[in-house]
């Protein structure tokens, strides 16, 4: 479910007006003028909720890691002199490697396409950098290390802050905005889900999805073909290409049964409607009852002997008997080795 962009604005508006109470209760200024009071108030707390509502609420790239891992290095030299050496050492260590690691990354990044060393150091620097860089992460790493730095834990500033910084924290996993978007937005009840950019052969459709959606291993949704027809389209992965969330799902032959004004979208079926059952799902895909998804078989496949890409790593193995439908025949085949590529061309399923 997304957060309605009123949501997050609420949510700045009403954390800043708390964080300038709390520094004016704590401190004797809305706005700290000591460089330790700055650290946590505003270069820490704040840059929190900025990048927590606005700035990174979809997810965090590379870029967003250098800028995060930036204001952290400006942030911790303003309390050089003040600062205990050795903490403030390890801290500050901490922000320059992910400044370097999320640089690089951003370096050699220069498209889908890049191959040789340039990959490698994309593909090595890529999740480091979006996860050690996540403003959430970093500077809540200097709103704590600041707290440890100038605070006793007994203090009540330390208690409030801390207090503070709790809340906001859990109330993203326990999708809150989201609850609150829901409940006043009558616009976010739409089942809307995303919109069939492409149908690929056999029935593989491609959807743009809402970036804060789950869509991986979830049940049965509609899709509500250009001709208004619905069938059952069972969603199987998504991943982040250009900005964009792209949804990859099978296309049953399943009628949904449902009537739409919408067109070319994906629909969330409505809770009185009744959802086929898995091996429903299966069957119509071309497997049986006992058969379970394993993957796409894909390009440079002969009928002697098939690649294929796996859903999941972990429900296969060497030596492993699977099986393709050809035409109206189950042709068997078995694993005898794996390995890690990016495919993009899915022709066939692969059954167990």
């Amino acid at each position: 479910m997304r957060v309605a962009p009123w949501v997050r604005v609420a949510i700045i508006i009403v954390s800043t007006i708390i964080i300038g109470s709390l520094s004016h209760f704590l401190t004797g200024n809305a706005i700290p003028t000591k460089p330790e009071e700055a650290l946590i108030f505003q270069n820490a707390l704040l840059l929190i909720v900025l990048g927590s509502a606005i700035l990174e609420y979809h997810y965090t790239k590379p870029a967003d890691s250098v800028i995060n891992s930036l204001m952290g290095l400006v942030t911790l030299l303003s309390v050089y002199s003040i600062a205990p050496r050795l903490p403030w050492v390890i801290v500050t260590l901490y922000c320059f490697v992910v400044f370097v690691i999320s640089t690089a990354c951003v370096a050699v990044s220069s498209g889908k396409d890049i191959t040789g060393w340039k990959k490698r150091i994309s593909d090595f620097t890529y999740r480091p950098s979006i996860v050690l860089g996540r403003a959430r992460v970093l500077f809540s790493i200097v709103f704590l290390s600041a707290l440890w730095f100038f605070y006793a834990l007994q203090d009540q500033l330390t208690i409030s802050l801390l207090l503070f910084w709790g809340i906001f924290i859990v109330i993203w996993p326990l999708n809150i905005p989201e609850f609150f978007t829901s409940l006043f937005d009558r616009s976010s009840r739409s089942s809307k889900l995303g919109k069939i950019t492409r149908r690929d052969n056999p029935d593989i459709l491609r959807v743009t999805l809402d970036p804060d959606l789950n869509w991986e291993n979830t049940d049965p949704q509609i899709a509500v073909l250009p001709n208004g027809e619905t069938f059952w389209v069972q969603p199987l992965y998504s991943q982040f290409n250009k900005e964009k969330l792209l949804g990859t799902g099978l296309l049953t032959n399943i009628p949904a049964l449902m009537k739409y004004d919408l067109k070319n979208v994906v629909i969330s079926p409505p809770d009185d409607l009744e959802i086929p059952s898995k091996e429903e799902i299966n069957e119509s895909l071309g497997g049986g009852e006992d058969s379970q998804i394993l993957g796409f078989v894909i390009e440079r496949s002969t009928i002697p002997s098939i690649n294929f890409e796996t859903l999941d790593s972990e429900t296969c193995s060497s030596g492993m008997l699977v099986w393709a439908k050809v035409k109206d025949h189950r042709v068997y085949y078995q694993i005898i080795a794996g390995e890690t590529k990016i495919v993009v061309g899915f022709v066939r399923t692969a059954f167990l």
